[in-house]
């Protein structure tokens, strides 16, 4: 199996298994509701959380093209490099992520980086390129 069909299986397990809970509790209120005379107040009987939010399409393409890409494409690239690189490249791969989360913080909220955040990626960076060096020496 490759690491997309592993994550395929994983993913698309968790997906029916959520799906089978929504119906389920969807159709357990609506049932109480028919069953609740009409003459008496309505009760929240259940909590809510398992309610889809009321978005326009639009949004929904976006969240459901994020859980796709986080949940799904990052999780099997991850494995892939794992399978396929050195240790030392896949170590370099997975460790960018406050490269490029500091700018898109800034970019999607306008907040400045502080200097202790610049500097921990600084040593974390310096840190891996330490560790490279030294897989590449011998």
């Amino acid at each position: 199996m490759t690491s997309f069909q592993v994550n395929l299986i994983r993913w698309g397990s968790a997906f029916v298994v959520l799906l089978g809970v929504w119906i389920s509790f969807r159709t357990i209120r609506l049932i109480a509701e028919l069953k609740q005379p009409e003459r008496t107040p309505k009760t929240n009987m259940f909590p809510s959380w398992y309610l889809c939010p009321s978005l326009v399409t639009g949004k929904w393409i976006l969240v459901f093209l994020g859980i796709f890409l986080l949940n799904y494409g990052s999780a099997g690239l991850t494995n892939y490099a794992v399978l396929n690189l050195e240790l030392f490249l896949y170590q370099t791969l997975i460790s960018v992520g406050p490269l490029y989360a500091m700018p898109v913080l800034w970019l999607m909220t306008g907040e400045r980086v502080s200097f202790r955040g610049t500097l921990g990626t600084l040593v974390a960076v310096s840190g891996l390129v330490i560790l490279c060096l030294q897989e590449l020496i011998r």
